[in-house]
C-alpha cells in the first residue's frame, strides 16, 4: 500500500529528497575542489558543508575518487552541450565558432573549470584516465565532423585522413585548455593558440581557396598571440 503525500507516493518522495541531497553534494564538492584543489578536499568537510555524514555520501555517491570523478562528469556534460551544440556554420568556420563557445563555457565559471582540468591531467587514476578519454573521443568525433565538412566545402583537398587531423586539433584544443587551467596562459591567448593550432592544422591539406580564407582567420590569431 502506497500512502500518498500531496499527490507523491512516499516512496517517489524519498527518491526526490535523495536526488535532491545528491546533487547538493555534488554542487559543494565541486565549489570546495574548485577553491582548494583536489589534494585539500575531503570527505569530513563536504559530509559538514552539505550537512550529512560521510556514510550518506558513501551510501549516495561512493567514496572520494567517486565523488570527485562525478563532480567532473557532471562539469563536462556542459562541454558535451556544447560539442553537440547545432548552429547555422559548418567546416572551418564550425570549428571556430566551436572553439569560440567552449572557451566561454570555461571562462563563464573559470575556478570550476580550471579544477576540472588541472584534475584530469594531474589525478592518475584508471577512471580519471578513462573520463579524459572519453573527452577526446567525443572531441575529436566533432571535430572530424568539422573537417568532413571542410573537405565538402572546397576548402580542404580531401588528401589527408579526416580522422588525425581531427586529432591535431583536439590535442591543441586540450593542450591550450591545460595550459590555461593552471596559469601559464590567459584565457584570450589560449583561445587565439587553439584556434591557431586547429588552423595550422587544416591548412596542410588546404585548397587555393580554403588557404586564401584561413590565411585570413590565422592572422586574426597571430595578431593576439603577438600581443
Amino acid at each position: 500500500m502506497y500512502v500518498q503525500i500531496f499527490g507523491m507516493t512516499r516512496d517517489s518522495l524519498r527518491e526526490k529528497n535523495k536526488l535532491a541531497r545528491r546533487e547538493k553534494i555534488l554542487t559543494n564538492a565541486m565549489s570546495m575542489i574548485a577553491a582548494n584543489g583536489e589534494r585539500g578536499f575531503t570527505l569530513k568537510q563536504l559530509a559538514e558543508e552539505s550537512d550529512v555524514t560521510i556514510p550518506t555520501i558513501y551510501n549516495l555517491l561512493g567514496g572520494r575518487e567517486e565523488v570527485i570523478l562525478t563532480s567532473i562528469e557532471l562539469a563536462l556534460s556542459e562541454v558535451d552541450d556544447v560539442l553537440t551544440a547545432e548552429g547555422p556554420l559548418t567546416g572551418v568556420d564550425r570549428g571556430l565558432a566551436l572553439l569560440d563557445s567552449l572557451f566561454a563555457l570555461l571562462r563563464s565559471n573559470k575556478r570550476t573549470y580550471k579544477a576540472v582540468f588541472r584534475i584530469l591531467y594531474e589525478l592518475e587514476s584508471r577512471a580519471v584516465s578513462q573520463a579524459m578519454g572519453d573527452l577526446f573521443r567525443r572531441t575529436g568525433s566533432r571535430f572530424e565532423l568539422i573537417v568532413k565538412q571542410a573537405t565538402n566545402e572546397g576548402d580542404l583537398g580531401g588528401n589527408l585522413e579526416n580522422l588525425p587531423l581531427a586529432h591535431n586539433a583536439v590535442h591543441s584544443t586540450l593542450g591550450a585548455i591545460r595550459m590555461w587551467s593552471v596559469g601559464s596562459l590567459k584565457h584570450e591567448v589560449a583561445l587565439a593558440r587553439a584556434k591557431y593550432a586547429f588552423l595550422v592544422a587544416l591548412m596542410s591539406d588546404a585548397t587555393p581557396k580554403g588557404r586564401k580564407k584561413m590565411m585570413m582567420q590565422l592572422k586574426a590569431s597571430e595578431e593576439m598571440l603577438n600581443k
